[in-house]
């Protein structure tokens, strides 16, 4: 089984969100996290889709691609122009396949985190979002979900923006545990649906 899976910014020209105060780039970031994805896809035998291009050349790969991936996958770190907003949030084309599968990386991502010692999750559980298409349906992630043949989420797992969501990502394990989140996510979605 094929999956489309890949980082949502290209650089060198485009990192995504800078969180300049802890020295962090959304693509380096995101990138740590895919790769684990990568791996652990491979060993159980999965197909990877690398779509990583501009995001007209990504979505027409996606689409070309025969046998179809059964999913496509973009994963981003949020930013907000407020430090307040934390947490973990998927975005879908409204599809019952796109819906189950957000649902499934949300649920895996925020369970798989763990708790503080004072029972505050680690991953606030902010829920999976339809992207809203009337506002804007060229914005790049509405683009990307609105136009990919194949069921897609976008992944936000953590904020750039909240310090909290920062000192997360400065712990080299939590890119191997929302990694390992995905790719149950997708397994489950596998079990549900092939």
């Amino acid at each position: 089984m094929r999956i489309a899976l890949d980082i949502g910014h290209n650089p060198p020209s485009d990192l995504g969100a800078i969180s300049e105060k802890h020295g962090l780039a959304e693509f380096v970031e995101a990138h740590k996290i895919v790769s684990y994805c990568y791996k652990s896809l491979y060993d159980q035998g999965f197909q990877i889709v690398n779509f990583a291009e501009k995001l007209r050349t990504k979505v027409q790969i996606i689409n070309r691609v025969r046998p179809l991936p059964i999913c496509a996958i973009e994963v981003h770190l949020n930013n907000h122009s407020s430090p307040g907003p934390r947490g973990a949030l998927c975005l879908y084309y409204p599809t019952k396949k796109s819906e189950l599968l957000s649902q499934f990386i949300l649920n895996n991502i925020c369970k798989m985190a763990g708790f503080h010692k004072n029972g505050i999750a680690l991953i606030k559980k902010r829920g999976i979002h339809i992207g809203n298409f009337q506002l804007n349906p060229s914005y790049p992630i509405i683009y990307f979900l609105r136009k990919t043949r194949v069921p897609a989420c976008v992944v936000e797992p953590l904020f750039l923006s909240n310090d909290g969501d920062c000192g997360l990502l400065k712990r080299d394990h939590i890119h191997a545990i929302i990694g390992s989140a995905i790719v149950q996510g997708i397994v489950e979605y596998v079990k549900t649906f092939y």
